[in-house]
């Protein structure tokens, strides 16, 4: 499933380096397109999560989180919290 959303917090190359790990590891996430100057990026995972567990594995790794303020994010059905991926 194609994932669409804004991350607070990336400020270098690093950020971005380590979140890729991240999303690949644990989300098994293909073709990320996570870069400093994208406020949108997207992937593509097999993994089904929420919102709520996203934000706890970003937390794990820098002061990072998922920004759910802009209405045009996707894939949310409705909710912050039901982000399926």
């Amino acid at each position: 499933m194609k994932c669409k959303f804004a991350i607070r917090g990336l400020s270098c190359a690093s950020c971005v380096e380590r979140i890729t790990k991240l999303f690949t590891h644990e989300l098994n996430a293909s073709n990320l397109n996570i870069r400093l100057n994208n406020t949108q990026p997207e992937f593509d995972s097999t993994v089904d999560t929420n919102i709520k567990d996203l934000n706890l594995l970003l937390a794990k790794i820098g002061n990072y989180a998922l920004d759910v303020s802009d209405n045009g994010l996707s894939p949310f059905s409705g909710s912050e919290t039901s982000m399926k991926m």
